[in-house]
């Protein structure tokens, strides 16, 4: 009797715990099996609501990059300024810690809006690097299972005026939620920025002209009286911290500027800075070793910036074109900033300037003329000229009938005939506005598929006339 008692409990042991247990376990398996973010295992509208989550999260992103755009304009055109306009480093090396501008046999002016860009692109990474993103990453872990990276770099392209910086970046930014490894939604935008800044290259192309004209007078011993009679008055012989030491026939130069630029600390403290440009040049021994001096600087027929004129031009290539009106002066506002006298040469052109000279067999023209430009000395054929900045070979090619001389293209009646008249051929070409548009900047060679959506010139044109009446659709 005992032992069927006893038989009895060690069965209700079994029924009880044993069994039960070995349930339990099984469920407790199946459960740590589950991935911790599968749909099923989440409430109704997790996935909306983590979606909504992931936007917020992204905006803060784009909020913190839109308050260092200004921040990083003002700390590179402080640096540009005491790296002698360089971002990184002058091809003709540096003299005590100084960028070279002219070396034995060679100069090294800077191209000042490109090294901006460069510099600038720096700046906005290392700010962006600044960012506070650990909330972001826990974000990511525990909340969502977004994927956000701690930092995106972001390379802008630029667009310098006078008083302003329009930026747009190469790429569109994109955040992925992911949700049991399928994505379940992506925030995607298109970063870009315009703020008022005045960048002032025209100071900086100051400072290179009298830098070639100090070193085309001072070329005879004894080399230092000369440098002290002719330089500029706001020059100052050797570094900005007082050191007038100096080899051979190399000196460095600081020259104080009354423009005035706030600087940050790594404290978040701000002050006002007066700028300091600092460079170094090499003065030659030689007459062969001169900058060439006997160029022909482009004379303009003095065109003013009328806007009404502007406008009445735009008017007449409009009606004779067929093109809106508003599209082309929102090209004339972007390609020159209403500026009827503006001229800029392109390196990559002048690396072939005698082939587009032969092509277009224009030696009448004086193709092979050196000019002065605020890029520096280039042949007729690299430059663009006018209000819709319109290269020579391009409108000799277009408008062979009033486009005479690179000086011609100064006149307005004459830039915006040609201008628009390339463009509608463009348009033609392409097969719609915007391609034409895509096409008047990079060229026409992919314009039919190429991605216009994202491309930051026909964005840039689009928010111009967009502001002026008109669309590119």
């Amino acid at each position: 009797m005992k032992n069927k008692l006893k038989d009895s409990k060690k069965a209700t042991i079994l029924y009880y715990i044993v069994i039960p247990g070995f349930f339990l376990a099984l469920v407790f398996f199946y459960v740590s099996s589950l991935d911790p973010f599968d749909t099923e295992t989440k409430y109704v509208g997790y996935k909306e609501l983590s979606l909504i989550k992931l936007s917020q999260e992204a905006n803060k992103y784009f909020l913190f990059t839109d308050a260092s755009t200004k921040l990083s304009a003002d700390k590179s055109i402080l640096n540009l300024a005491e790296k002698g306009g360089f971002a990184l480093a002058s091809p003709c090396s540096n003299y005590l810690n100084y960028q070279l501008w002219t070396a034995k046999g060679k100069q090294c002016f800077p191209e000042y809006q490109k090294e901006f860009s460069s510099e600038f692109n720096t700046q906005i990474n290392l700010f962006l690097q600044q960012l506070p993103s650990e909330e972001f990453v826990n974000f990511a872990k525990t909340d969502s299972n977004s994927f956000y990276p701690k930092v995106q770099s972001i390379n802008y392209n630029l667009f310098i005026s006078k008083d302003k910086i329009t930026g747009i970046a190469d790429k569109a930014l994109s955040f992925g939620l992911f949700i049991s490894k399928p994505k379940i939604g992506q925030y995607n935008s298109l970063p870009s920025f315009n703020i008022k800044k005045k960048v002032n290259t025209e100071e900086f192309e100051k400072i290179e002209s009298e830098a070639i004209a100090l070193i085309n007078k001072c070329t005879l011993d004894p080399i230092d009286e000369c440098i002290a009679k002719e330089k500029p008055s706001n020059w100052i012989v050797g570094s900005c911290e007082g050191d007038s030491s100096h080899e051979d026939r190399t000196f460095r130069f600081c020259v104080n500027s009354n423009t005035e630029i706030t600087s940050y600390s790594d404290k978040s403290k701000s002050e006002k800075k007066k700028m300091q440009y600092r460079f170094a040049l090499y003065f030659p021994l030689t007459d062969e070793e001169l900058i060439p001096s006997e160029t022909t600087v482009i004379e303009s027929p003095l065109e003013t910036t009328d806007l009404s004129s502007i406008e009445q031009e735009a008017a007449k290539a409009s009606e004779k074109y067929s093109i809106d009106k508003n599209i082309i002066l929102a090209l004339i506002q972007q390609e020159s900033n209403n500026n009827p006298n503006a001229i800029r040469c392109e390196q990559s052109y002048e690396n072939r300037w005698q082939d587009l000279a032969n092509t277009l067999n224009c030696q009448q023209y004086n193709c092979n003329e050196i000019i002065q430009s605020p890029q520096g000395n280039f042949h007729k054929v690299s430059c663009s000229y006018g209000l819709m900045q319109l290269m020579y070979p391009t409108a000799l090619e277009t408008c062979p009938e009033i486009v005479t001389t690179p000086e011609s293209l100064y006149t307005k009646s004459i830039n915006i005939d040609c201008g628009a008249k390339y463009l509608s051929k463009l348009i033609a070409q392409c097969g719609s506005i915007s391609r034409g548009i895509y096409a008047y900047n990079h060229g026409p060679a992919n314009c039919k598929t190429a991605d216009i959506n994202n491309d930051s010139y026909v964005l840039l044109i689009n928010n111009k006339c967009s502001e002026l009446g008109c669309s590119l659709v």
